[in-house]
C-alpha cells in the first residue's frame, strides 16, 4: 500500500465516521422508522456492543482507501475533482446498490434517502486530494498559496522533500493548472 498517506486517508476515515455519527443523530427518527425498529429495539438487540462501530469504521476505512486509489488512478488532482470522484462513487455504486437492494426488500424511499445522502456527504469532501502521494520521481502534493504562486504565470515550480518531489504550473490567474513527473512538465515540453 505504498504511494498512499496513510496518515491522510485514516484522518479522512474518522472525519467521514464523525459525520455518520452526526447523520445519523439528525436522522435518528426517520432513520428508525425506515428499519422498523426503536431504540429500545436497537439496544435490546445490540446490548451496547461496540461491534457494529468497529465494522462500521473497518467499512469506512476501506472504502477511503479505495476512493484514494481510484482518485490517484484517474488523476484527479484538485480538492473539486476529488469531490467529484467521490459524488460518482457515491451516486453511482452506492446510492445505486443500495436502490437495487431496497426495491426488493421494500425499504422506504426515505431509508434510501437518509442512507445515499450520508455516502454522498461522506464521500465528496474537499480533503480526498492530499490522501494519495507518490515517491520521489512521481507527482506529490504541492501546498503553497495560490498568491505567491500567481507571479510564476505559466512556469513550473519545483518543492523537493525527503522522498518526495513535485512540480506544478500556475495559470495567469494564480491556480495550479495540472501535476505531471518531474523533468519535464506535461504542457510544457
Amino acid at each position: 500500500m505504498s504511494g498512499f498517506n496513510h496518515f491522510a486517508v485514516i484522518v479522512s476515515a474518522l472525519i467521514f465516521f464523525a459525520i455518520g455519527a452526526g447523520w445519523y443523530n439528525v436522522f435518528a427518527t426517520a432513520w428508525l422508522a425506515g428499519i422498523g425498529k426503536t431504540m429500545e429495539d436497537m439496544t435490546r438487540q445490540g446490548g451496547g456492543s461496540a461491534l457494529p462501530f468497529v465494522v462500521g469504521f473497518v467499512a469506512i476505512l476501506v472504502m477511503c482507501y479505495t476512493l484514494a486509489w481510484l482518485i490517484g488512478r484517474l488523476g484527479a488532482q484538485s480538492a473539486a475533482a476529488g469531490a467529484r470522484t467521490g459524488a460518482a462513487v457515491a451516486i453511482g455504486f452506492i446510492a445505486a446498490m443500495l436502490a437495487l437492494n431496497y426495491g426488493f426488500e421494500a425499504r422506504s424511499i426515505t431509508l434510501w434517502l437518509i442512507n445515499s445522502g450520508y455516502a454522498l456527504v461522506g464521500h465528496c469532501r474537499r480533503d480526498h486530494r492530499r490522501m494519495e502521494t507518490q515517491d520521489a520521481g512521481d507527482v506529490g502534493n504541492v501546498n503553497a498559496p495560490t498568491d505567491a504562486l500567481a507571479a510564476l504565470d505559466g512556469k513550473a515550480t519545483c518543492r523537493v522533500a525527503p522522498r518526495k518531489v513535485s512540480w506544478l504550473r500556475v495559470t495567469s490567474t494564480g491556480r495550479p493548472a495540472r501535476h505531471g513527473r518531474v523533468g519535464t512538465p506535461r504542457g510544457l515540453e
